[in-house]
């Protein structure tokens, strides 16, 4: 049995050329390990992506938690509403408070650009000055 006809369907698709037809040039941007004659589950990488078929359904391995319970209770979707909503919220003060700073910060890069220009034009003035003595 030669190499080719060892791998799975998938596995063909992982050989030099034909990735790069469909994907990108380089097989680290897109891979699918798994072989006909393993026991492992499924994994497919899309650059930064990183997936696993596992328990009937595709597991993000890139997510440091992954979801505890695929099929929550009414209470805990409540709970995780609930924290939802206070997260959103911590959310909202922050953004506020990044944009009242940022707001700070062009005034002040405003006000420095004036007092700049204000020390040219003095500095000008002066050597102005300085030429018209001699």
């Amino acid at each position: 049995m030669n190499p080719q006809q060892m791998l799975s369907p998938i596995g063909r698709w992982e050989e030099q050329n034909r990735i790069s037809k469909f994907f990108h040039p380089t097989k680290q941007n897109f891979g699918i390990n798994r072989r006909a004659d393993a026991n492992t589950p499924i994994e497919i990488n899309f650059g930064p992506v990183h997936l696993r078929w596992q328990d009937g359904s595709w597991t993000n391995l890139n997510l440091p938690e992954q979801p505890s319970n695929p099929n929550p209770t009414l209470q805990e979707i409540s709970k995780m509403q609930r924290e939802n909503a206070q997260l959103q919220v911590e959310c909202e003060i922050l953004l506020h408070m990044l944009t009242v700073s940022e707001m700070k910060k062009v005034k002040s890069q405003n006000r420095l650009t004036s007092l700049k220009n204000q020390i040219a034009s003095i500095l000008e003035q002066i050597e102005k000055e300085e030429e018209n003595q001699e």
